[in-house]
């Protein structure tokens, strides 16, 4: 049928939109990092019934989205049964008491690297992080979302730490935060 898109969703409720704790999508307070619903399963098939007007629409993930850094998700009807074209109400979900999004601090990579007997650098046009072999500078690994995790939880020695791209740096990859729920 088409995406299911957690922007046009949180906008349609008021809220902006983001990702927390990985690839999970979640509508925030505007100008700020509250997360006020989480994104799951419900939701988007709330959301592709209500946008394609069609009762029997569902929601699937369809894999890892670059661009946005979360899961892409698409809206899906079974070809077997006949669309029944019948008004939605969109109900928006009551709030519920949920921890509150703090943002920690910035962390350094160098240690991380280091730790492991590499040195880093910042490769693909100053997008990605990497751990180089010392003597050849040649790529032992590009770091990603779990090892940045990884760093945070280290660095602010709270294990449930999450490192969230939240900066507008030139330098792609100097935007990454750390997070926690508080």
């Amino acid at each position: 049928m088409g995406e299911a898109r957690p922007d046009v969703y949180c906008t349609q409720l008021g809220y902006w939109t983001g990702w927390v704790q990985g690839r999970q999508w979640a509508c925030l307070n505007p100008g700020s990092t509250t997360v006020v619903i989480y994104l799951n399963q419900n939701e988007f098939n709330t959301f592709c019934r209500s946008i394609y007007r069609d009762t029997s629409a569902y929601a699937k993930a369809e894999g890892f989205d670059a661009q946005f850094g979360g899961t892409r998700w698409g809206c899906y009807k079974d070809t077997l049964s006949a669309p029944t074209p019948t008004p939605t109400l969109f109900v928006r979900p009551s709030a519920t008491p949920i921890p509150r999004l703090t943002r920690l601090g910035e962390f350094q990579v160098e240690w991380y690297c280091n730790q492991q007997g590499y040195g880093v650098q910042v490769v693909n046009s100053n997008r990605d992080w990497a751990c180089l072999f010392n003597g050849t500078n040649t790529i032992a690994k590009i770091l990603g979302k779990n090892d940045f995790d990884r760093i945070c939880q280290v660095t602010y020695r709270d294990p449930n730490a999450i490192a969230i791209k939240d900066g507008n740096n030139p330098t792609d990859a100097y935007n990454w935060s750390c997070y926690a729920f508080r």
